[in-house]
């Protein structure tokens, strides 16, 4: 039987700036650098990342919104941080993953779902878009160990 993760940790990760509590905790580097960007220090948040290895992500947003992928954002980088800085907003800011596409030129993931140190779960999405997620119009897809 496939083993959910529970209501209220569905509200945990669904909270961006949690994955910067665990980056800071992850020895095995399976969590994307992560880091809560600051709301007075421009300079600092822009010397995080390179531009083109950042993904910007409101901390309580879901489904795919509000993803702003660095390397394909052509206006100006620095303008849009001084707009997140000033929203009302917590942001973070997260080292691109890249993904492999697949033999028809899709993007996929695997989403592990652990608890108290054990793998409750496995999930996997694919997507024709670099974002994955399933509400902007990639599919879950069964996942076979």
């Amino acid at each position: 039987l496939p083993q959910l993760p529970s209501f209220e940790s569905m509200f945990i990760a669904g909270d961006k700036s949690f994955l910067a509590i665990l980056n800071d905790r992850d020895i095995t580097g399976a969590i994307p650098k992560t880091y809560v960007l600051s709301k007075n220090d421009l300079a600092k948040n822009l010397n995080i990342f390179e531009q083109h290895k950042a993904v910007l992500k409101a901390g309580n947003s879901s489904r795919g919104n509000e993803v702003i992928l660095g390397k394909n954002f052509k206006n100006s980088w620095k303008d849009k941080l001084k707009e997140i800085m000033n929203s009302n907003k917590e942001w973070i800011v997260q080292e691109l993953c890249y993904l492999q596409n697949t033999k028809d030129n899709r993007y996929e993931d695997i989403i592990v779902f652990v608890a108290d140190g054990v793998v409750q779960g496995i999930g996997s999405r694919i997507s024709s878009k670099e974002i994955v997620n399933i509400r902007q119009g990639g599919f879950a897809q069964s996942v076979v160990l």
